[in-house]
């Protein structure tokens, strides 16, 4: 995981925003029953990228915990967050939470 960090933090912002969200989405598609990789992604992720708001969304994501994770994405600030976390956590919440998952997309 070291390794990972070192090389996601060596790049150019541009490409650190893109290798993070390249992350993001490899933790979202991860089975379920994989809980190492799992761990592992959001072990390097917290490491290559210090925003302590995606650091709660991640984890709230990975948790599955709808309860946390739908103020923290209506709190999110679109124009500080990456559109790929958001969208990734915007296809993530459940249908009971539609109107939620609406307003994500719009901000988006």
């Amino acid at each position: 995981m070291k390794q990972a960090t070192r090389r996601v933090q060596g790049r150019p912002e541009p490409v650190r925003q893109r290798l993070l969200a390249a992350l993001d989405e490899c933790l979202s598609q991860a089975p379920e029953e994989d809980s190492q990789s799992r761990q592992w992604l959001l072990a390097a992720l917290n490491e290559a990228d210090n925003d302590p708001t995606r650091a709660r969304l991640r984890q709230a994501l990975l948790a599955r915990d709808w309860k946390a994770l739908e103020p923290l994405a209506r709190a999110a600030d679109e124009r500080k967050q990456p559109p790929s976390l958001l969208l990734v956590v915007a296809r993530s919440l459940p249908a009971e939470m539609k109107s939620s998952r609406l307003d994500l997309f719009r901000k988006i």
